[in-house]
């Protein structure tokens, strides 16, 4: 399931420094997934920081947009694959929450 729902930083690291992409990620796919699960399954996966950087909004205006690592992205989506459909059998089909 993790594999499907396709970057690790060490603490006290700069976000956006030194993070690996997701191909650089993928080149050692299995051990990096494998890490991933057992951090998270022992409780011990923290994140690391945001990486904040800012696009135009207008001329002269910015917005800041927060850019999670590619191991961030891969666990919240294996944990949203895994509850989705726990809790998608409790909207009726009349609810029009937000659903991801």
């Amino acid at each position: 399931m993790v594999e499907g729902s396709l970057w690790e930083s060490s603490p006290g690291q700069r976000p956006g420094s030194g993070r690996p992409d997701g191909a650089e990620y993928g080149e050692n796919l299995e051990a990096n997934l494998k890490s991933l699960l057992e951090r998270a399954k022992n409780g011990t996966n923290r994140a690391p920081p945001v990486k904040r950087v800012h696009i135009p909004k207008s001329e002269t205006e910015t917005r800041p947009v927060g850019l999670p690592t590619v191991e961030e992205k891969v666990l919240t989506r294996a944990v949203t694959m895994l509850w989705e459909p726990v809790y998608e059998q409790d909207f009726l089909d009349g609810s029009y929450g937000f659903r991801p």
